[in-house]
């Protein structure tokens, strides 16, 4: 039998402490496993082995044959919220997307301004060699 290439839906924040839930189906129906990746404490092994199967799974290294398997990503976001744990709040991480937007949007103008300027510049030597 061929494995099937999974389907894959994502969910993310639906509580304060999971930052992401991930689901791998099968076509062909079967025993459903849940894998729980955490931090709770101090780990420094973290949810690397979520992360790994998950891009084993969507690079096709890793095939779901019959049913699914959920990753669970679980941190306790509301310690990184209160300082009690390193990583960005949300307020920090909403405030880093915004600044990366403006970023984006004022180089895409500076091109622009580059562009007009070089533009102008041609056309006054234009006017001052005709003269």
């Amino acid at each position: 039998m061929q494995p099937t290439h999974p389907r894959i839906s994502e969910h993310e924040n639906h509580t304060d402490n999971v930052l992401e839930c991930i689901r791998l189906s099968a076509l062909e129906s079967g025993p459903r496993l849940l894998v729980f990746g955490a931090v709770h404490g101090n780990e420094t092994c973290d949810t690397t082995a979520i992360h790994r199967a998950l891009a084993d799974c969507r690079s096709g290294r890793l095939a779901i044959r019959r049913g699914s398997v959920t990753l669970h990503e679980w941190v306790k976001r509301d310690q990184v919220e209160h300082g009690e744990r390193d990583g960005m709040t949300t307020d920090e991480r909403e405030r880093l997307k915004a600044l990366e937007r403006e970023v984006k949007e004022l180089r895409r103008a500076n091109e622009i301004l580059k562009v007009a300027s070089a533009f102008f510049a041609q056309a006054e030597l234009d006017r001052r060699f005709k003269s």
